[in-house]
């Protein structure tokens, strides 16, 4: 809450009806412009210890950011867009076509289904979008081999997700290049594409194959993708 006078107070951010426990991260809080002289937290409850044993409070920081209207109106229409996310590591199938910022949740439609058609010898790719408003450490991506009608498979290192890393550019951060790391931490309320490179084999039997990519991290969270392959007769 904020007050002018130390009488009259304005409410700024209403937490009363979360159940989440805080985390690391912390969690950040956009409202209008508002004038303030005095600032004060209450503590109704501790989600872990119950209503009478209260909480603490680490650090509060705030800030006046000097932006538009319209900025500000933004900013707290991806706070609202975060705010709606469920819990833990979340994800869906992504457009090639589309470079996924790493601040907002995604807006892709709700589908965990990739398919592909390739040639024999020929290079395929999709892009998979991750995000979690919670955070999620030790995150990695792995692929299992692909298995035809008959038995036919497509190993699993033909296949290669790797994480796209987000470059420093114009002052803002921009998806960029495919990072190496076979892990890495996706901080709260962050967003992290996969880019996926499948090689198929110049001995592949022409056919449809099917297989999985499955996205894992510290904790248990997880999230998998249906891989779908058709390789021509060519």
């Amino acid at each position: 809450e904020a007050s002018t006078d130390g009488e009259t107070w304005t409410t700024l951010v209403d937490r009363r009806s979360s159940d989440e426990p805080a985390t690391a991260a912390g969690e950040t809080f956009f409202f209008p412009v508002t004038e303030a002289r005095f600032v004060r937290t209450t503590i109704t409850a501790n989600v872990h210890l119950g209503p009478v044993n209260g909480g603490h409070i680490v650090e509060i920081e705030g800030y006046h950011l000097n932006v538009s209207q319209e900025r500000m109106e933004q900013a707290l229409t991806m706070a609202k867009a975060w705010d709606d996310q469920p819990e833990g590591l979340l994800g869906a199938v992504g457009s090639t076509a589309v470079r996924y910022g790493r601040d907002a949740a995604p807006t892709v439609p709700a589908a965990r289904s990739v398919s592909l058609f390739a040639w024999r010898g020929e290079r395929t790719n999709a892009q998979l979008v991750l995000w979690t408003r919670s955070g999620v450490s030790q995150a990695r991506v792995r692929a299992e081999p692909l298995v035809g009608g008959n038995g036919e498979t497509i190993p699993a290192d033909a296949i290669r997700p790797l994480f796209v890393r987000y470059v420093l550019g114009d002052g803002r951060l921009h998806p960029d290049i495919l990072d190496t790391a076979h892990r890495l931490d996706i901080p709260a309320r962050t967003t992290r594409p996969v880019w996926v490179t499948v090689d198929v084999p110049r001995s592949a039997a022409p056919g449809r194959y099917a297989g999985r990519i499955v996205a894992e991290g510290a904790g248990g969270a997880s999230v998998s993708f249906d891989l779908e392959l058709d390789v021509l007769p060519l």
